[in-house]
């Protein structure tokens, strides 16, 4: 597989993962008052309704689309396949986040099967083929690992901040 196929297995397995979500969250919201929560999370989360995590959703898979078809066309192909491996371990992040979720709540979660079953294990994939050809240092694991971390929870509060406060 190249880079190219990769990229796009990376956003259109985020795509799949994301209409999971879509599909099983109202599900969720409807009993998520009754989740028996170890932690009281009512201080800090406030659940979107279903339309403004449509909204959400859509946007970010959209933006992950848009980074992706940018990466294809990078010259720097070395720095493009780090930058799409960085896109992957956040929606690897992401899986890790589900299945503690998962844990926590004792319940299915929306997006668990996906980003538990498939974004994780292709996570490792995709660096066999994104990272491996450059023979990656520590330093590229560090970049990589770290700009991953640095931009999902920001990322995604941010989207999910623009959707609560645009759709009503």
């Amino acid at each position: 597989m190249n880079s190219i196929s990769c990229y796009w297995l990376i956003g259109g397995l985020f795509l799949i993962h994301n209409l999971e979500e879509a599909a099983t969250l109202p599900s969720f919201l409807a009993k998520a008052g009754t989740l028996a929560s170890p932690i009281s999370i009512d201080h800090w989360v406030r659940f979107p309704s279903y339309l403004q995590f449509l909204f959400a959703v859509t946007l970010i898979t959209g933006l992950s689309w848009i980074a992706l078809f940018g990466l294809s066309r990078l010259r720097n192909k070395q720095l493009a396949d780090m930058v799409a491996a960085s896109i992957q371990a956040s929606i690897g992040l992401n899986g890790i986040w589900h299945l503690g979720t998962v844990m926590l709540l004792k319940t299915y979660v929306p997006g668990s099967i996906t980003g538990v079953v498939v974004n994780l294990p292709f996570t490792l994939v995709a660096y066999r083929y994104l990272l491996n050809p450059y023979r990656p240092t520590i330093k590229h694991w560090a970049t990589v690992v770290g700009l991953a971390i640095l931009w999902h929870g920001p990322l995604l509060w941010l989207v999910l901040w623009l959707s609560m406060a645009t759709v009503t």
